[in-house]
C-alpha cells in the first residue's frame, strides 16, 4: 500500500467493504432463500433436444428483466424434466443481481396457503411471501 497515493488506498477500502458488504447481503439472501442446490446454475442447463428446452426463453429469463417488470412466470412440465434445477437456477441468479429470493415447491406452497386459510393467518401468509421478489 505504500506506493500506492492516498486517493487509490481509500478506493481501495470502499471497493473491499463494498465487496465484503454484497457477499454478505447474498450469503443472508441464499440462507434466507431456502434454494437447495447452491450450485445450480443457468450455464449448467442441458439444452440437448430431447429436453425440449426453449434456450433463448431461458437466456432472456436469466436477464431477470421479468422481476424488473414485475412479471410472472410458471415453470411447468413433466417429472424429472428440470424445473426444480431450472427454478433454484434463476433463483441463484436473482439472488446474485439483487433481488429476494423464497424457494418453495407448488405443492408445499399450496398446502401452506389450504392451511393458513383454515387457522385465520392468510393475510400474514401472503404479508410474507410479498416481502420476496422472486417466489
Amino acid at each position: 500500500y505504500h506506493q500506492l497515493s492516498f486517493d487509490e488506498r481509500v478506493y481501495d477500502l470502499l471497493d473491499s467493504e463494498y465487496m465484503f458488504l454484497k457477499n454478505k447481503r447474498i450469503e443472508m439472501n441464499f440462507k434466507l432463500s431456502r434454494i437447495k442446490d447452491k450450485q445450480a446454475v443457468l450455464e449448467e442447463l442441458d439444452y440437448s433436444p430431447k429436453r425440449k428446452l426453449n434456450k433463448s426463453l431461458i437466456l432472456s429469463l436469466a436477464s431477470m428483466n421479468f422481476l424488473k417488470a414485475k412479471q410472472n412466470i410458471i415453470i411447468n412440465g413433466k417429472t424429472g424434466c428440470g424445473k426444480s434445477f431450472l427454478a433454484q437456477a434463476l433463483g441463484n441468479r436473482a439472488i446474485h443481481e439483487g433481488f429476494t429470493v423464497y424457494y418453495i415447491r407448488t405443492s408445499t406452497l399450496l398446502e401452506e396457503i389450504k392451511l393458513s386459510r383454515i387457522d385465520g393467518t392468510y393475510t400474514n401468509l401472503v404479508k410474507r411471501f410479498a416481502r420476496y421478489k422472486l417466489l
